[in-house]
């Protein structure tokens, strides 16, 4: 009787932990290993084209995906303007779609970030669009409009 309650209170415990844990995150938005080619657009009509994703655009990638997670609402109604001080990126996707990326800066620590999911049969769709507040990446996005 004794080992029975051990093995069901050890079945019970294990069974909390498994249900406590929590659930396997979400896909990234932006699947950087996905990508086949990336564009670039600081100011137009220059751009820079890489068949490999600079380690710094990664970086800003993975920043982008985090912002993202932590949105309740990942699509916010659009603003009637919006500033050219902007770093736009285009993410061709091996299945042929392409992910657009837009960051716009408002000032020093906030900027809008909208991303927009275009298939390889020409549907678009706004994957997120909102505004946020995060000076680390507003710095990151200067810093590679700077290059």
């Amino acid at each position: 009787m004794l080992k029975r309650n051990r093995c069901m209170l050890l079945f019970t415990a294990l069974m909390v932990l498994f249900c406590s844990c929590a659930p396997d995150a979400a896909p990234p938005v932006i699947d950087a290993d996905n990508v086949q080619k990336l564009t670039v657009i600081k100011e137009y009509p220059q751009q820079e084209v890489y068949s490999i994703i600079p380690a710094e655009i990664l970086d800003l990638l993975a920043a982008v995906n985090e912002l993202i997670a932590m949105q309740e609402i990942p699509v916010q109604p659009d603003v009637d303007s919006l500033p050219d001080d902007m770093l736009h990126m285009t993410l061709e996707q091996k299945d042929g779609s392409l992910v657009m990326l837009n960051l716009y800066i408002l000032s020093d620590d906030i900027g809008i970030l909208r991303c927009i999911n275009h298939t390889a049969d020409d549907i678009q769709t706004v994957i997120v669009s909102f505004e946020f507040q995060n000076s680390d990446l507003i710095r990151a996005v200067r810093h590679i409009q700077s290059k």
